[in-house]
This record gives structure tokens, C-alpha cells and sequence, in this order.
């Protein structure tokens, strides 16, 4: 009897230790099953057509000057300054299809225009009773010429990646048609019977290139404007340019 009350006693004393051993000896053949990492899907970004008004802050230059005179040339580019100027647009843009490329089309009221000031020194032959003297002489020109101008942009294709969901880089090219309307001509040396319109040809047709980025609805960037429109002052002939910054907001 004493026997089999230290057999079970022993027993239930090695219970335990027995089961976690055999709970440690499975645990060690449990193998843990890594799921692969799924990869987070791009977030597309389509364009949107936005409505926008646009509005340049320019320097109103020439540029291509021609003269007959090699003189002539040398005092233009000499003298010639850049004048400020100003475009105010109203545009649209249409994306084309899912790709990042869009068309434009934009039309508004845009300047061209320069600022000349130089002086010119010569010698001049004048009689004195006896005999000529050359007597030298300094002459100062001065004027600004500014055409106010209507301009359409009747195709413009531009790329517009998107960088975030607020943030996009734009580049573009377009086409601009322009008609000056009216203008002004100031300055000491004007004759009093010139006229604004006298020395340029109103219809002109030229080139836009814009790069920058847009953040949510506004746009900061730069835009250079070369047009063919000629400015013509008797023998010489030169060609408008405008390059400034260019602000918009799009609706």
C-alpha cells in the first residue's frame, strides 16, 4: 500500500515537467510562414481642363536690328534699352486623353515696345570768314515706343507632369497672333508730327515658351516672347521681345 501511494505521489509530481516538454518540443517544430510585402499601387494623377487668367510682368526689348549703315547698327545697339511691359491673358487648357500633354488656347491685351538713349558725337565743318573749322558736336537721343497690343494664342501643345498631388512642372510652346491698337512715342529728340504708328507694322506673328510649376491652383514660371513684328526708323529695322515672369490662377 505504502508503495503505491510513492508511486502515484511521484507521479503527479513529474506531470508537469513532462508536459512542458512536450509543449517546448512542438513549438520548436512550428515554422513561421513570411506573406510577401505587396507592393502599394501608383497613384495616378490625369489632367484636368482648368479655366486660368495670366498675367506678365515683361522687359520690352528688340532684338535682329538691321541697318544699312554699319554706324547706324552700332548706335541702335548701343543706345538701345529694355523698357517694362506687361501681358494679361485669360487661357484654357485641354488635356489630351490620359497622357501628361495638353493643348491651350489663351487671348488678351499684351505690350511690345523699346527705349532708345544714346548720344552721337561728329565733327562739323563751319565757315569762320577765312577758312573752315571742324567744330565737334554731341547730340542726344532719347525716346520710348510702346504698342499696346490684342494677342490670341490660337494653339499652344504643352507637358504638365505631375510631381504631387499639389505640385506639377508645365513646359509649353504656342503661337501668337498679335494687332497693335494703339501706342505712344515720347521722348526730347521726337519729331512734333510723329506718330506711334509710323514706324511699325501692326500685325505680327511670333513664338511663346513657358516653363514652370504650378501649386494647387497658382502658377509661377517664365515666358519669352519673340515676335516678327518689325519696328522700322527710316533704314532700320528690328524685331520685339518680351521676356518676364509669368503668374496665373486657375479657376
Amino acid at each position: 500500500m505504502k508503495r503505491t501511494l510513492i508511486a502515484l505521489l511521484a507521479a503527479a509530481l513529474m506531470a508537469p515537467a513532462a508536459m512542458a516538454q512536450i509543449v517546448s518540443s512542438r513549438s520548436s517544430q512550428v515554422v513561421t510562414i513570411r506573406q510577401p510585402k505587396q507592393k502599394k499601387p501608383k497613384v495616378k494623377h490625369p489632367l484636368q481642363p482648368i479655366t486660368y487668367i495670366s498675367a506678365d510682368i515683361d522687359g520690352n526689348s528688340i532684338v535682329g536690328i538691321k541697318a544699312k549703315s554699319y554706324t547706324e547698327k552700332s548706335i541702335y545697339k548701343e543706345g538701345e534699352k529694355t523698357k517694362v511691359g506687361f501681358q494679361l491673358l485669360v487661357g484654357h487648357q485641354f488635356p489630351m486623353g490620359k497622357s501628361r500633354f495638353f493643348y491651350a488656347v489663351e487671348g488678351g491685351l499684351s505690350t511690345i515696345g523699346y527705349k532708345m538713349d544714346y548720344s552721337h558725337t561728329y565733327w562739323n565743318q563751319v565757315w569762320t570768314g577765312s577758312r573752315y573749322s571742324s567744330i565737334e558736336e554731341n547730340v542726344n537721343y532719347n525716346w520710348t515706343h510702346t504698342a499696346y497690343c490684342l494677342q490670341v494664342s490660337p494653339l499652344t501643345l504643352g507637358w504638365k507632369p505631375r510631381l504631387s498631388d499639389k505640385m506639377a512642372f508645365e513646359m509649353s510652346l504656342g503661337l501668337n497672333l498679335s494687332y497693335a491698337l494703339f501706342g505712344s512715342l515720347s521722348g526730347d529728340s521726337v519729331a512734333d508730327d510723329a506718330s506711334w504708328d509710323d514706324d511699325i507694322s501692326k500685325f505680327g506673328v511670333g513664338l511663346n515658351y513657358n516653363f514652370g510649376f504650378w501649386y494647387e491652383h497658382v502658377y509661377v514660371g517664365l515666358r519669352l516672347h519673340p515676335l516678327n513684328t518689325n519696328f522700322l526708323d527710316s533704314s532700320i529695322t528690328a524685331q520685339p521681345m518680351a521676356a518676364g515672369l509669368n503668374l496665373r490662377y486657375a479657376f
